[in-house]
């Protein structure tokens, strides 16, 4: 949340109604604030009331991010945790040492390479490289080797993706021409040389073949008709 809070404590138990019901569930609720001053680990309360009848007191946590101290919540055990303090308060730390330790952590966690990169990129967009200020040392230089060595693996990753489709496309585009041609000599020559000279296996040619003389006797009845 890093909107004002005044509709945040109705909005958070609509969250909770929701889940609770689908998932038919207990739901612990917690809100991540992003706003500053915000009271940093509190419990907030939603109440509700008719005719003067009390109705709803409704409790969720509240995590006011940049009222915490970085340095409590780098933990090797909870990358998640650990990359969420590039919203938090750095204090004495120099900008630099919280992005890197949030770095290391997610990149030597256990994580799917699709969570880290999410993690990666969460502290990469609150902690931009280029608005950190320097001096940042040896970190600094870290953190950008780092960022090349992941964007680089993710490139890989992209291209490997993209050729692969191509290459899928590129085999299908072959394969229905290997088609077409067999479709056309089907009748001329017979078929182990269609398959041969196709590429397509005998079984592939005698399907076509027995699919051309199902076409040959449909349109033959409806020519007599």
């Amino acid at each position: 949340e890093a909107r004002q809070l005044s509709a945040l404590p109705y909005r958070m138990f609509e969250y909770y109604t929701l889940l609770r019901a689908l998932r038919g569930k207990r739901v612990l609720p917690l809100a991540l604030v992003l706003i500053p001053n915000s009271g940093g680990l509190t419990w907030q309360t939603y109440n509700e009331d008719l005719f003067g009848q009390p109705l709803i007191a409704f409790s969720y946590g509240q995590v006011g991010l940049p009222d915490l101290p970085a340095s409590r919540y780098f933990d090797p055990a909870h990358p998640a945790i650990t990359a969420l303090t590039a919203l938090m308060d750095a204090q004495d730390l120099h900008p630099a040492e919280v992005k890197l330790k949030g770095y290391r952590t997610v990149w030597e966690s256990d994580l799917t390479e699709g969570d880290k990169l999410f993690l990666m990129s969460l502290i990469g967009t609150y902690l931009p490289t280029e608005a950190i200020p320097e001096p940042g040392g040896e970190a600094m230089t870290a953190i950008r080797d780092i960022e090349m060595t992941w964007l680089e693996r993710v490139r890989m990753e992209m291209k490997q993706e993209l050729e692969e489709e191509i290459k899928e496309q590129v085999e299908e585009a072959k394969k229905e021409t290997k088609l077409e041609m067999a479709r056309g000599l089907i009748g001329i020559l017979d078929e182990p040389l269609i398959s041969q000279l196709t590429g397509l296996s005998l079984e592939e040619v005698l399907a076509l073949k027995e699919e051309s003389d199902r076409e040959g006797r449909s349109n033959g009845g409806a020519s007599a008709i």
